[in-house]
């Protein structure tokens, strides 16, 4: 169980977490000019990110080791090659003359990831703002202006990268969880799952029991809290929904986690992500992409490739009180979110579940 949640957090932190800036790659090739046409530059950046997509899923596959260390460093050595392709890929594009400035910033920007990246300098600051995808948001209007002709496009059948994703649409609610948990990293709280301290120069210790869950049990949810704890300690990093640990022995662990409506704060690792209103929405699915909820019909996502999507089981309830989204999951077993109306999120149980609050 331990090494099948060490193989999803990896995966979570190196293409949906801070590290996801390492597929701007390491070439210092100078940016394409400004005479290329829109339909060239559409077709280039989706079939140039459809090839890192794919090229990252061949270097990612396989055995994880055991060790937390061993399957870190095998994994960045994986991305090496992926990341390069990807930069010169990008740096050949003529972009057209609305986005010229923002392509060569990009470059430069990627460039610089990249070599952070291949030096394990999880902190330095050109990794910062690419966690959610392999580049940064375009002007809005060139983007909108594009959409449509990418969407006819056959390069783009498989990563489009210009549509608006559920967290790009949503920077409002990325900024105030991002706030909300930059305000709560302060202080020591405490719950029976452990302790979270945060001190004022930017470290924090983490010492609490991640135990899995079981059934049948007459613990909430199935959420088990018997098990010894874990410490990480480091300074940590700030984003919304995650508290990544940048340095020291627990370098590049990230807790998902939020602050529910009574102050509380939750952590985990998990899903968490914006939901609703109701039972329509897309979430942000832990280690395994995404999917579209409306009702009782749900469509799952891929990570890796934005075409794989299929149906799959979904069904709603009420448990502990609160409204439950049951629905298949990637090995075909059953998976829960816990529904937060008042919040707008979407949880994993066990993160629901692992409460927090600060002493006085």
């Amino acid at each position: 169980m331990r090494a099948l949640w060490m193989r999803a957090a990896l995966t979570a932190i190196l293409l949906g977490g801070s590290l996801s800036a390492g597929c701007g790659g390491g070439s210092k090739s100078p940016a394409g000019g400004g005479s290329g046409t829109d339909e060239e530059f559409v077709v280039g950046l989706c079939q140039g990110i459809s090839k890192f997509a794919a090229s990252m899923e061949k270097s990612l596959a396989g055995p994880t080791p055991a060790d937390f260390g061993e399957a870190f460093a095998q994994i960045f050595k994986a991305m090496v090659k992926p990341t390069q392709e990807f930069a010169a890929d990008f740096a050949k594009l003529k972009p057209p003359p609305d986005l010229v400035e923002w392509h060569k910033k990009t470059s430069q920007q990627l460039s610089a990831a990249a070599k952070a990246l291949k030096e394990g300098k999880l902190d330095d600051p050109a990794l910062e703002g690419l966690s959610e995808s392999p580049i940064p948001d375009m002007p809005a209007a060139a983007q909108q202006r594009l959409a449509p002709m990418a969407r006819e496009a056959a390069g783009c059948k498989d990563q489009n990268p210009f549509e608006a994703t559920p967290s790009r649409s949503s920077s409002g609610s990325q900024a105030a969880a991002t706030s909300a948990l930059k305000e709560a990293a302060t202080g020591t709280w405490t719950g029976k799952f452990g302790t979270l301290t945060f001190r004022p120069d930017g470290t924090a210790t983490f010492v609490i029991k991640n135990c899995g869950t079981v059934s049948p049990s007459d613990a909430p949810f199935g959420v088990e809290d018997t098990c010894k704890p874990d410490t990480y300690t480091g300074t940590i990093d700030v984003t919304a929904y995650r508290y990544t640990f940048k340095d020291g022995a627990s370098r590049g662990t990230t807790f998902q986690a939020y602050v529910d409506s009574g102050k509380r704060l939750h952590l985990g690792v998990g899903t968490v992500s914006a939901f609703g209103p109701g039972q329509k929405g897309t979430v942000d699915l832990f280690a395994s992409g995404s999917m579209q909820v409306d009702g009782s019909k749900c469509t799952k996502r891929s990570l890796s490739n934005s075409k794989d999507s299929k149906a799959v089981p979904c069904s709603w309830s009420k448990e502990q009180g609160q409204n439950v989204l049951e629905f298949e999951d990637s090995f075909g077993g059953k998976d829960k979110l816990v529904v937060l109306e008042q919040e707008g999120l979407a949880v994993s149980p066990n993160i629901f579940v692992a409460s927090f609050e600060r002493k006085p």
